[in-house]
């Protein structure tokens, strides 16, 4: 009878046992299922987040498109007008939209004649294209740090900043590439200034907000006291796994010496 007991009880100390290990690894494979669906859920979160970041810089843009054909109209009329030697003109103010088009109206805008040739379909596309995206680049979807940067036509003017700053001067589109080997060049200007040995410059860098990655980045510094022109080219190879997710343009600012960014380049790479 003793043994019978005994038998028993090792019995059910290894069912037990044997419980315990199947429930605990049921546990672990219900945690990875967990940690599965959370690194999914984030990466979807993360590609939601950089839609929306594109489609609001593609309404901007396209608001900024209107607002310039707008301006540009003031500024021929009021030229036109301004040629006549008996010509009234009265401006109704309604708002402060009204003002600031009375503003530009009586100052005549000075606006570069091909403004009006950007094209419609290339502000609002979702795609980068190859060839040069030129100023100006808040029509093409780049927003600006307003408090070091604005733009003058053809070009954005950033002022220089105190050593050891690096604030983000310009950022966007927020707009996919396809994949490829590509070549993506920032055309700019240092202006003239006082030449520091140790100036860090300007840093370029291509900044992916669904991988939260930077893919490429490069820098320019001075070299002369005079206007120097300069170039950044960066490379990237881009694979079909991620020509869904939007890319970011990135211009940071750390030289003490004011830069004109002239507009940004997009080639094919080479293949070897």
């Amino acid at each position: 009878m003793r043994a019978a007991r005994r038998n028993i009880r090792r019995v059910m100390k290894a069912v037990r046992r044997r419980f315990r290990r199947l429930r605990g690894g049921e546990m672990a494979a219900r945690l990875k299922d967990l940690e599965s669906a959370q690194a999914s859920n984030s990466l979807e979160l993360a590609q939601l987040r950089a839609d929306l970041q594109m489609t609001s810089v593609r309404q901007q843009a396209l608001v900024d498109y209107y607002e310039t054909r707008i301006d540009r109209i003031y500024a021929r009329l009021s030229s036109d007008l301004a040629s006549g030697s008996a010509v009234s003109l009265v401006v109704e103010v309604d708002g402060d939209a009204d003002e600031r088009l009375e503003d530009g109206f009586r100052k005549v805008f000075r606006l570069r004649d091909d403004y009006a040739s950007i094209s419609v379909d290339r502000v609002l596309s979702d795609r980068l294209q190859i060839g040069r995206i030129e100023a100006p680049l808040t029509l093409q979807g780049f927003r600006l740090n307003r408090s070091i940067a604005r733009e003058l036509g053809d070009r954005v003017l950033v002022s220089g900043v105190d050593e050891g700053r690096s604030p983000t001067a310009l950022y966007g589109p927020y707009k996919k590439l396809g994949p490829g080997r590509y070549k993506v060049l920032l055309r700019m200007k240092f202006l003239a200034g006082k030449y520091k040995k140790n100036d860090r410059g300007i840093l370029f860098d291509i900044f992916c907000p669904v991988l939260n990655k930077v893919i490429a980045s490069g820098a320019a510094v001075a070299s002369v006291g005079a206007d120097e022109e300069k170039n950044i080219s960066l490379e990237i190879d881009w694979s079909p796994l991620n020509s869904n997710s939007e890319l970011e343009l990135r211009v940071h600012q750390r030289s003490v010496r004011s830069v004109e960014l002239l507009g940004f380049e997009i080639r094919v790479g080479d293949d070897g």
